[in-house]
């Protein structure tokens, strides 16, 4: 099978376990792919995979968040002090540099606890951080399964790495 059978197969059967009466009455549509050429699209399609086969994985989000900067400016028309917009500016995360895109947990047979894994969504020609590869470095070192993924042929790649071992 190819990623977008996988796809539809996956919210299949997750479909039939959470609504079967649902779905024995035919009311099961296969869903729409996500943009899988952009990090978000391509993020939904790992996360959709995982969860709907009995596993979990989540986006973290670390780039912080914005702020709106304000400026005094005397208004001569009424004499008083006013504060106008003057732009955004952006608050640091408090996540640690370099974590990857999604975390989640990986259930298997052959294992008595979940196994967790760390998945970083790389697209086209993006590369890597300095600080994406220690970390990188960290996870594999604690015993995690870190992975980077480009397309959906790569998560269902790892994702059939993962039902081996």
């Amino acid at each position: 099978m190819n990623f977008k059978e996988i796809y539809a197969q996956s919210h299949k059967i997750n479909f039939e376990k959470k609504y079967p009466l649902a779905y024995q009455s035919g009311h099961w549509f296969a869903p729409d792919l996500p943009k899988y050429k952009t990090a978000n699209g391509l993020s939904t399609y790992c996360c959709n995979i995982f969860n709907w086969n009995g596993h979990h994985l989540e986006r973290t989000n670390n780039m912080g968040r914005p702020i709106k900067r304000k400026i005094e400016k005397f208004n001569i028309l009424t004499s008083k002090v006013e504060l106008l917009d003057n732009g955004i500016e952006w608050q640091k995360g408090t996540g640690t540099k370099g974590t990857s895109d999604l975390k989640g947990h990986f259930v298997s047979k052959k294992h008595r606890f979940p196994i967790p894994v760390y998945i970083e969504i790389k697209i086209k020609k993006d590369r890597m951080s300095d600080d994406q590869k220690k970390y990188e470095e960290t996870i594999n070192k604690s015993g995690a399964i870190y992975r980077v993924v480009k397309t959906p042929e790569d998560l269902i790649e790892f994702y059939n790495y993962l039902q081996s071992i």
